[in-house]
C-alpha cells in the first residue's frame, strides 16, 4: 500500500510539475493563486462533464442511494482529510492516512448494513403487494 500511495504521489509531482511548466511557459503564471484558479478550474469542470451523465443515469435508474453514497462518500474524505490536517496543525494527533482509512471503513460498512435491510424491506414490501 506504501508503494501505491508513493508512486501516486511522484505521479502527481511529475504531472505537477509538467502542468505547472507547461502553464509558466504559454501564459506567464508565476502567480499561485492564479495557477490554482486554472488548474482547480479545468480539474473541477472536467469532473463535472464525466460526473453528469454519471448521475443523470442513476437518477433514471431510480439509485438514489448511488447518488447519496457517492454524495457522502466524497464529503467525508473531505471532512477525514480536514481532520487529521487539523491534528497535525494543533499537535492534537498524528496526520495518518489510517485513521482516515478506518473511518471511511467504518461508515462503508455501516452503509452496506443499512442497504441491505433497505432492500430486504423493499422486497417483501413489493412482493406483499403483488400478491394482493
Amino acid at each position: 500500500m506504501i508503494r501505491l500511495i508513493d508512486y501516486f504521489l511522484e505521479m502527481v509531482a511529475i504531472l505537477n510539475y509538467q502542468v505547472v511548466a507547461y502553464l509558466n511557459e504559454t501564459f506567464n503564471i508565476y502567480d499561485d493563486k492564479k495557477l490554482h484558479f486554472i488548474v482547480i478550474g479545468i480539474f473541477g469542470i472536467l469532473m463535472f462533464f464525466v460526473l453528469k451523465p454519471l448521475f443523470n443515469y442513476l437518477s433514471k435508474k431510480d439509485l438514489v442511494i448511488s447518488i447519496t453514497f457517492i454524495y457522502v462518500i466524497t464529503l467525508l474524505i473531505v471532512i477525514s482529510f480536514a481532520i487529521e490536517i487539523g491534528q497535525y496543525i494543533t499537535g492534537s494527533g498524528a496526520m495518518d492516512l489510517k485513521d482516515i482509512g478506518a473511518g471511511l471503513f467504518g461508515f462503508l460498512c455501516i452503509f452496506l448494513f443499512y442497504v441491505s435491510v433497505y432492500y430486504t424491506y423493499k422486497y417483501f414490501k413489493d412482493n406483499k403487494n403483488a400478491s394482493k
